[in-house]
């Protein structure tokens, strides 16, 4: 049993200690070596998948749901919260649409994180290049994950039952654009 055992041996070492392939041996070992070299520099170089995606100014932003904006972008001034019987600054936008309505992806990129947060429930942030980040909350059913990458139009999840900051608005989609973590208007950027 031992001697056919060895007979059968490792494929590969009976491969290369075959005399007719033995000028092999070099060129498949140098292959494997630059392999496992260039794996290495890949991982220290950190390669950010989110350099793939590019997005600017002059880019447009497909809406994620339709509906009425309920409480628009305001970062020069205040305006009211009826919720929360409040006057303050919003860098983001909430758009007025049904529970369990589709939301749809703005603009590509990939998924940088999804949260659980006491204002904005579900949220879901998506990384969309050259500084700019979209950020989707209100959410229910969302079907993304950190890292995932996401195309326009896609379906990302349904729009939740308002939270306590945002009863009175009725449901809506809490949507906010920043370009290197500053709020810009996203109602410059739809289509």
């Amino acid at each position: 049993l031992m001697q056919e055992k060895k007979k059968k041996g490792n494929l590969l070492v009976r491969f290369l200690g075959n005399e007719k392939y033995q000028f092999l041996t070099i060129p498949l070992f140098a292959i494997l070596i630059s392999l496992l070299v260039g794996a290495v520099v890949l991982l220290l170089l950190g390669k950010n998948p989110l350099d793939a995606y590019s997005f600017s100014e002059s880019d447009s932003l497909l809406r994620p749901v339709n509906g009425d904006v309920v409480l628009k972008y305001s970062m020069d001034s205040t305006i009211y919260f009826e919720s929360l019987n409040v006057y303050k600054c919003n860098p983001a936008i909430s758009i007025a649409a049904n529970v369990g309505d589709s939301v749809a992806v703005a603009a590509d990129g990939i998924v940088q994180s999804v949260v659980d947060s006491e204002e904005t429930k579900t949220t879901v942030t998506v990384g969309l290049g050259d500084g700019y980040e979209a950020t989707y909350g209100l959410l229910d059913g969302v079907n993304v994950k950190s890292g995932d990458s996401v195309y326009k139009g896609q379906y990302l999840g349904t729009v939740a039952e308002p939270s306590a900051y945002y009863v009175k608005e009725g449901a809506n989609l809490y949507f906010k654009l920043t370009k290197d973590g500053i709020p810009v208007n996203p109602m410059d950027y739809f289509e």
